[in-house]
């Protein structure tokens, strides 16, 4: 019964592309929470999947279903829609996990899902490449935007769920020289090992079905939320994303067999002198925001720019 409402959604969804903006699934992508659980239950219920589908078209605010808006953006979209209806047809206990050896920023091991990403590398001798470090002019301000406290469906584990929207925005702080900047944010949980590239954690979600997808649907270049394009003084707009999610793990079963999860956004970065804007899409923006989103590790020879703060 619930596969065949799930799949009427799901064709109803592609007539209300027209109505709703496609807006692609951003850096987070798909979170550690179940897209969709409005409950936080471990489950996608027909009745959330029609909340989802009058949030997106603005007849229900967003906070009737906070988990719905998967990249935080204040929408719920057609993307969306399709990941809950997702989840609603084989549970959220099939959320993405990696290899116990994932560490937050260096380290990990990998499993290329498709596509190749380019392998940028510094060439000092070519200053019109883009390569000369500029992170110790780059300055990182993370503020709290909401703290969301959920009921808990298992009170004897926590009486509530919180999740902490933050929004993190970079400021060029060169007095004459422009900046160009890549970046991502990159998830973990304390109780499961999840994959560091925001690709390859969309493609487990079922956002993405190859990095090929990946790299085409997520916006590239300087001029994208992730690929940024400073002048002397100028800061970044507002990069949302969950800095802190609580759920339950493994979010099915019963309250006794379930422990408190906590998913924490960390924020990874590269920042390089180039006063062309051409030259920082060919040469450094597109290829080094390709590789943090297939490897979520920082690119060899780039300092790294990092922030894990998580305001109240």
């Amino acid at each position: 019964m619930i596969s065949q409402a799930a799949h009427r959604i799901v064709a109803w969804t592609g007539s209300l592309a027209s109505a709703v903006l496609l807006i692609l699934v951003a850096e987070q992508s798909v979170l550690a929470a179940c897209v969709g659980d409005c409950s936080d239950d471990g489950n996608v219920t027909i009745n959330e999947l029609i909340r989802g589908v009058n949030i997106a078209l603005d007849t229900l605010p967003l906070t009737a279903c906070q988990p719905l808006d998967a990249d935080m953006n204040g929408d719920v979209t057609v993307n969306e829609l399709i990941i809950a209806v997702n989840r609603a047809l084989n549970g959220c206990s099939a959320l993405p996990s990696a290899s116990p050896t994932s560490t937050v920023f260096a380290g990990a091991t990998h499993t290329r899902t498709s596509g190749t990403a380019p392998t940028p590398s510094p060439t000092p001798d070519n200053p019109g490449a883009c390569t000369e470090d500029a992170s110790a002019f780059v300055a990182v301000d993370v503020e709290s935007i909401q703290v969301l406290d959920r009921n808990s469906p298992c009170g004897n584990i926590a009486p509530t769920l919180q999740t902490r929207t933050s929004s993190v925005m970079f400021t060029n702080t060169h007095p004459s020289r422009r900046i160009a900047i890549a970046a991502i944010i990159i998830y973990q949980s304390d109780k499961r090992p999840l994959p560091l590239s925001p690709c390859e954690y969309a493609i487990q979600g079922g956002a993405f079905s190859s990095l090929d997808e990946c790299h085409e649907r997520i916006a590239m270049g300087c001029e994208s939320p992730a690929g940024l394009f400073l002048d002397p003084g100028q800061t970044s707009g507002d990069f949302f994303y969950n800095c802190k999610y609580e759920g339950l793990y493994p979010g099915s079963g019963s309250c006794g067999s379930m422990e408190l999860e906590t998913t924490a956004g960390s924020v990874l970065a590269h920042a390089v002198f180039c006063d062309d804007f051409d030259l920082a899409q060919a040469h450094f923006c597109s290829a080094v925001h390709t590789s943090l989103l297939d490897t979520g590790e920082p690119v060899s020879g780039f300092s790294p720019i990092t922030t894990n703060d998580c305001p109240p």
